[in-house]
């Protein structure tokens, strides 16, 4: 006798709200391989940037001074920006006028276009997965009441190599002194310092 679903309400095969299936596996069970990889490197991401946060705490949210986060895994890139409103708007606070709503956009526009910052030494062989910009005002965290803008951009790469990055924000936003970046690579990890001055960094 075939055995009966019990997460499905008997006599009309759907499924009972909130009643796992021991017959249909959770969506995960059939992710790719590539978006299992994917939410891998994402998590391992968001580790690195909770760990520079709590390790910078002291000096959360320094003006003219923005994160970067870049992680290599393969074929897999995936880039994160997080950078004082202030710097990159010239306000920090919820934008009420006309004009300070339209600077968030404008913002937003040249963050969400990876090219307008920042140059990949193998840009030609990349291609753009995931590309987003937000502005996170005051009351939207627990920053002490300050607004944030965050980047974040995952691409595929058709290369071994592991890229050299030019970051170009100090083009656009003069007010920007310095961005720290954090890098995870397939040949190890490390940290860096970068400025109008000296703006290219070899992750290796």
């Amino acid at each position: 006798r075939r055995s009966r679903d019990p997460s499905r309400a008997p006599g009309s095969g759907r499924p009972l709200p909130g009643v796992p299936s021991p017959f249909y596996p959770p969506p995960e069970v059939f992710m790719t391989a590539k978006q299992r990889k994917i939410t891998c490197l994402v998590a391992l991401l968001a580790f690195a940037i909770a760990s520079s946060a709590e390790a910078q705490h002291s000096a959360a949210h320094v003006h003219g001074e923005a994160g970067l986060t870049v992680v290599v895994d393969g074929a897999d890139l995936i880039i994160e920006l997080t950078s004082p409103a202030a710097d990159l708007a010239g306000f920090e606070s919820s934008p009420e006028t006309a004009g300070q709503r339209e600077r968030v956009q404008q913002v937003n526009r040249v963050l969400e276009s990876l090219q307008n910052w920042m140059r990949l030494s193998i840009a030609d062989l990349c291609t753009a997965d995931i590309a987003r910009s937000e502005y996170r005002d005051a009351s939207s965290g627990d920053d002490g009441g300050h607004a944030e803008f965050h980047a974040h951009h995952e691409l595929t790469c058709d290369s071994s190599d592991i890229p050299v990055i030019t970051v170009n924000l100090f083009d656009h936003f003069p007010d920007l002194e310095v961005v720290s970046v954090q890098w995870i690579a397939d040949s190890g990890q490390g940290a860096a310092e970068l400025s109008a001055r000296s703006r290219t960094l070899a992750m290796e």
